[in-house]
């Protein structure tokens, strides 16, 4: 694991990995910490202020995180991994990020 360690930090930016963490502590199913189901994913919306069911940039902002293992929910792991690829560790940076998230991709799709 230092190894791995000592690699992420030679990042030019970075990311306060306990920030992340607490981040989806506070969307975390409270059955299994491990995921943000639905229900957390509903409470980041409401901290970046966008709607669920309206907003399609919360499906392109967990796709860039790499929510990918099931439909509707993202796990710690995932979560990490995208908090450090896209370099956000807070709100207020995920709230930054909304305006370039492109729902665009998803045109091709529904045709």
């Amino acid at each position: 694991a230092s190894a791995s360690s000592s690699t992420r930090n030679n990042n030019t930016m970075s990311v306060n990995e306990t920030a992340a963490g607490r981040l989806f502590d506070e969307i975390a199913d409270a059955d299994d910490p491990t995921i943000a189901t639905m229900e957390g994913i509903c409470k980041l919306c409401e901290q970046l202020d966008i709607d669920p069911l309206e907003d399609i940039r919360i499906l392109v902002l967990l796709h860039k995180m790499g929510a990918d293992s099931k439909p509707a929910q993202i796990t710690r792991g995932e979560w990490m991994q995208g908090c450090e690829r896209m370099q956000v560790d807070s709100i207020a940076k995920l709230k930054n990020l909304l305006p370039g998230l492109d729902p665009g991709f998803m045109e091709c799709a529904r045709r």
